[in-house]
């Protein structure tokens, strides 16, 4: 807009509001009244007989208006007037004064002027106010910026905090938007209705200009940080899809390894099983044939007199078993000669001592592999999450849901692992009853009662543990399903209202570059 102040065309810059139609003159005197300003701070109107000096040609004003001048940057500066204003002048602008007549009265104008001067002094108040909430904003900023600067433990809680610093600042600008907004808006009603003097020739809105300006350049600014957070928001997000991805195939392989882990268990509790079972048959088979022997029917005296010689022997070796020591060395002879089933008995439970032995050193290799290679894949990650930049509270959260259900699972292994090396204690237990027929001489029918209701008692709880590691199997293989089923739930429940923020947030920073394209296309 050219607007014609004291005969001085002022071809500075386009008008700020295109949408607020310029103000007529209130009268159309060629002769216009001045102003002269008092020490008071009052404006009196000039004697009506002195004639308005003539105004200068237009091609002479253009040094003395305020010119803008485009930098690099796009950062708009204004040079300075080559004009001094007086000091006894004061500045009065106000968009309601409307240009008083002739025949007004003294009283009435000076009244009127000091409304104006009031009311522009508001007006440099809300922009010094909202000067101080730029500073404001920009302190927030950096201090968000020196909060994310520290150490995180896991890249989701840094991505979640930048996120959320993201956002206040977003918050911050658009407020500061509209409180720019609304005083560019009355600056430009201040500029389309202003009072000047014409004694100094001074134009009186040159403060609000140059504040109009650095509001520009704020305003621009604040642009180019949006940009840069908007760009900085793509990079996060693209970082918690990679995260996302890696957890899925950490779990993947934390699965596989823990279903290898429980089939070898299977395995090994179906081999001990197996051994149990043939145990159990070898002993049937010995106390019957030892039975069949006791029970077999003498035919002949000399066959009584035998028995009756080997009963005294019996006899005398439990006397002498009861004893500290033997009283002769012929007892301790017989004490010490071994029976034929007790030999046998022991070479079966030493090849069985010895498969157990191998069976303990291939669980061992493999509890062994596995744990080196949890411990792999831990320092894999640990190393993942050094080297990568740190994330936010939300996905540090998911994160944390992960890693407890995984030691949970861990959890879990290892107390199968100790179920399942109960099973040896609970051989080697049999083994020391099967070994008290190593005892040496015949026990008699009682022991062999004795003994086998103890094998009777001992294959009974370790069937009944058996059952219950079954059903301990099932519940835990049930139970993972489900937190597996939940975790996915909650994975994307969680997936869906980040999408939703981020569609959002999308939508909002498109909608503050559109109105930031707006307002620079009005204002450049």
């Amino acid at each position: 807009m050219i607007g014609s102040v004291d005969g001085v065309e002022d071809v500075s810059s386009p008008p700020l509001d295109r949408d607020q139609p310029a103000m007529e003159p209130a009268s159309t005197d060629p002769n216009p009244p001045t102003f002269l300003s008092t020490t008071q701070g009052k404006v009196e109107p000039a004697p009506p007989s002195i004639p308005p000096p003539p105004p200068p040609p237009s091609s002479t004003a253009a040094p003395s208006s305020m010119m803008m001048a485009a930098v690099p940057g796009s950062v708009v500066m204004a040079t300075a007037s080559n004009i001094v204003p007086q000091p006894e002048t004061p500045c009065i602008a106000q968009n309601e004064l409307e240009r008083p007549s002739l025949d007004h009265h003294q009283p009435t104008q000076s009244t009127t002027a000091n409304e104006i001067a009031a009311k522009f002094h508001s007006l440099q108040t809300t922009l010094n106010q909202s000067n101080a909430s730029v500073h404001t904003t920009d302190t927030h900023a950096s201090i968000d910026k020196y909060h994310l600067r520290t150490p995180y433990s896991t890249k989701e809680n840094q991505i979640k905090l930048q996120l959320q610093a993201a956002q206040r600042e977003i918050l911050a600008l658009r407020h500061q938007l509209a409180t720019s907004d609304q005083d560019v808006h009355t600056l430009s009603q201040a500029r389309s209705h202003v009072v000047t003097s014409t004694s100094g020739g001074v134009h009186m809105t040159s403060q609000a200009w140059d504040a109009l300006r650095k509001d520009m350049d704020v305003r621009r600014s604040q642009e180019a940080l949006i940009q840069g957070y908007q760009v900085e928001n793509e990079r996060l997000m693209h970082q918690l899809r990679d995260v996302r991805r890696d957890l899925q195939v950490m779990s993947m392989d934390a699965y596989v390894q823990n279903q290898r882990f429980i089939d070898d268990q299977d395995e090994l509790v179906k081999q001990l099983q197996h051994s149990n079972e043939q145990l159990k048959e070898q002993l049937h088979h010995s106390t019957t044939t030892n039975k069949a022997k006791s029970h077999r029917p003498s035919s002949s005296t000399t066959d009584k007199r035998r028995i009756q010689a080997l009963e005294a022997q019996l006899k005398d070796m439990h006397v002498a078993m009861q004893k500290r020591h033997p009283d002769s060395l012929v007892n301790l002879i017989l004490a010490s000669k071994p029976d034929d089933v007790v030999a046998q008995l022991e070479r079966q439970i030493q090849q069985l001592h010895d498969q157990r032995l191998e069976i303990e050193t291939q669980h061992e290799v493999k509890l062994t592999r596995f744990r080196q290679q949890h411990e792999r894949v831990v320092q894999q990650l640990r190393q993942q999450l050094e080297n990568r930049p740190k994330m936010d509270d939300e996905s540090t959260e998911s994160v944390a849901t992960v890693r407890r259900f995984y030691l949970a699972k861990i959890k879990d292994c290892r107390k199968y692992a100790d179920v399942a090396a109960q099973v040896p204690i609970l051989e080697a237990a049999v083994q020391s009853l099967e070994s008290r027929l190593s005892v040496p001489n015949t026990p008699s029918m009682l022991q062999y009662h004795a003994l086998e209701m103890q094998i009777h008692t001992l294959t009974q709880k370790h069937a009944i543990r058996e059952t219950e590691l079954h059903v301990l199997l099932q519940n835990a293989t049930q139970s993972s399903k489900m937190e597996v089923m939940q975790l996915q739930q909650r994975h994307e429940q969680a997936m869906a209202v980040k999408r939703a923020e981020i569609a959002s947030f999308q939508a909002q920073l498109d909608e503050m570059l559109a109105e930031l394209k707006r307002l620079h296309h009005q204002h450049p």
